[in-house]
């Protein structure tokens, strides 16, 4: 599973970091885009990750989109990426203060996960809180649960 971040703040590095760490995901498989490039792209230069030039290059790439993105920019950011959403992919989210309901408002068709992670998930040893969307199937909840 090809998985794009849209963000790469301290929560989506620790999930990152735990995966790298755990081997869960390859390197080769994660995605990254930032507007942060002097951040970002070193980060996934280091690791083996794919540096992105624009969030829409990270959707067309991934099967699924992690959004880790400061709430007022969310839905900009999904509205941004959303002719890039095409069949078959899905939303993972860990942007607080945004319902389901909010990201239907976007797209009211693509599954979407939420998640609640703690910065522990970066050693393996973090608790993530997860809801879906009603489109979202359960084996992409068992997919995202296993990642998070």
């Amino acid at each position: 599973m090809k998985i794009g971040f849209i963000g790469a703040g301290n929560m989506g590095r620790a999930i990152i970091d735990g995966w790298l760490k755990m081997k869960a995901v390859a390197p080769a498989d994660i995605y990254l885009h930032s507007a942060h490039a002097t951040s970002y792209q070193p980060y996934a230069q280091a690791n083996g990750l794919n540096a992105l030039e624009s969030n829409v290059a990270v959707a067309e790439a991934a099967d699924v989109v992690v959004l880790a993105v400061k709430p007022n920019i969310t839905l900009a950011t999904l509205k941004e990426i959303q002719p890039a959403l095409t069949a078959g992919k899905w939303v993972i989210t860990m942007v607080s203060g945004l319902s389901l309901a909010d990201y239907a408002t976007v797209i009211p068709d693509l599954p979407v996960l939420r998640i609640m992670p703690n910065v522990n998930v970066a050693i393996g040893a973090g608790m993530t809180a997860l809801i879906g969307s009603a489109t979202l199937t359960a084996e992409q909840y068992a997919a995202g649960s296993k990642v998070v």
